[in-house]
């Protein structure tokens, strides 16, 4: 395990060669200092700092939460539609989300019937938009490629995403593992865009396990996270990144125009950023 903790005693906390008072003091942090809990007994916590290494007593110390605060996440947020979702003509008129997600295919045999006609009328309103598909498990990554390819027919200016929350029998999960990178792959080569990655912790590691290597994020892949949990600042870590790009927070929002309840999701600041940025380097 491994936690950060953050110093608050005003004078300091001692640093001492076991977990308890009666071990040799071996140095000191300041007020404000930040460090890594690597183990813990009792209300010990052991630390290394550098060339200082010891134990420090916990109860002089607060957790450091690493989420975005609050302001890092847009006051604007992202809305998702797939053909559960019933829009009225108020919809189009009403205030725009930051961005507008539709879904387009699933496997490959399955069209969303609104996509086309959702996804023409967002063009021509020139509303920020996301194709996504809804990966299938059952069938090759390339071909699933290939088929959302042919039905979204994507401009410039218009970002694509990979729905993966179906998870594979067991005796498929490496295959299917596979597939799914190489679904991003070829829509990557074929779009020049990386494609977003919506998923749920426990979908992602039953797929590529529990690694602390942010290797999906390393290549360019923003994550959108599903985390419908209350109370909290922040959705659950995804092993592959180390920071989202959207998380949706909820999947009973509601939205003026849309009958019933409504995917709502938050943006990362540094993601509409870089999404800003890509934009005005293309035009």
């Amino acid at each position: 395990m491994s936690e950060r903790v953050r110093v608050t005693a005003g004078r300091g906390l001692n640093v001492r060669e076991g977990p308890g008072t009666r071990y040799r003091r071996v140095g000191a942090l300041p007020y404000g200092a930040v460090v890594t809990v690597h183990e813990r007994k009792g209300v010990w916590g052991g630390i290394w700092q550098g060339a200082l290494a010891g134990w420090i007593h916990l109860g002089y110390t607060e957790p450091v939460d690493d989420a975005p605060p609050v302001h890092d996440w847009l006051d604007s947020e992202a809305v998702d539609l797939s053909l559960w979702n019933k829009v009225a003509p108020l919809f189009w008129a009403s205030a725009r989300p930051w961005e507008l997600t539709l879904k387009a295919t699933q496997g490959i045999h399955i069209l969303d019937p609104f996509f086309g006609e959702r996804w023409a009328r967002a063009r021509f309103l020139d509303w920020p938009r996301r194709a996504y598909h809804f990966y299938d498990p059952a069938f090759p990554g390339e071909a699933q490629a290939e088929v959302f390819l042919r039905v979204a027919g994507l401009q410039q200016d218009e970002g694509v995403m990979l729905d993966v929350e179906w998870i594979a029998p067991h005796d498929r999960l490496t295959w299917a593992a596979n597939e799914i990178e190489t679904w991003l792959r070829v829509v990557e080569d074929a779009t020049g865009k990386p494609p977003v990655v919506y998923t749920r912790r426990d979908v992602w590691m039953a797929y590529f396990g529990n690694s602390e290597d942010a290797w999906a994020e390393r290549r360019g892949w923003p994550l959108w996270v599903a985390d419908y949990r209350q109370g909290v600042s922040k959705p659950l870590a995804v092993p592959g990144w180390s920071k989202w790009a959207l998380w949706q927070y909820t999947g009973s929002g509601s939205w003026p125009g849309v009958a019933g309840h409504v995917d709502r999701s938050r943006v990362a600041r540094w993601f509409a950023n870089e999404v800003f940025t890509a934009s005005e380097g293309e035009r």
